[in-house]
């Protein structure tokens, strides 16, 4: 009974510091569960970086014609041309401004839940070690007042 009532105490204590340390020591475990259960109820991190590269590429192209449109201007005005070509770039709008935030949402809703989890588990498993210490202090009080010849009145 006292295995199971300290590993009990150890899995309270680790569902509590998991609650706790989500946003530093325990993030990857935390967030990566995160990411399963957002993926779970339908939204896909493929479909996101899909659409991101869909967005940058729009992007890009809108600034690649921007270019070609000033270098045009340059060259019928007779300027310096001293722009130069555009880079492609990855500006991941939807992954940083839909769907981190999501993770991160989610994220605080399981280390609330988990550490309420645990404060339940560490409150009954000391509710329990209470009760199983007064029935086996009773049970030794008994056998002495046996041995001693004690009698209850």
């Amino acid at each position: 009974m006292k295995t199971i009532i300290y590993s009990f105490y150890m899995v309270s204590v680790f569902m509590i510091a998991v609650a706790l340390l989500g946003g530093s020591l325990t993030r990857p475990l935390v967030d990566g569960y995160s990411m399963k259960t957002i993926q779970t109820i339908g939204i896909d991190k493929a479909k996101i970086d899909t659409m991101d590269v869909l967005i940058d590429n729009s992007i890009y192209n809108m600034n690649l014609m921007m270019y070609k449109i000033e270098k045009l201007k340059n060259t019928l005005t007779l300027q310096d041309d001293n722009t130069k070509p555009i880079d492609f770039r990855n500006y991941k709008y939807l992954y940083n401004s839909v769907y981190m935030p999501i993770v991160s949402a989610v994220s605080y809703v399981m280390r609330i839940v988990i550490g309420f989890t645990g404060i339940f588990i560490l409150m009954l498993t000391a509710l329990v070690h209470s009760i199983s210490s007064y029935l086996s202090l009773r049970k030794r009080v008994t056998v002495l007042e046996q041995k001693l010849g004690i009698q209850k009145q």
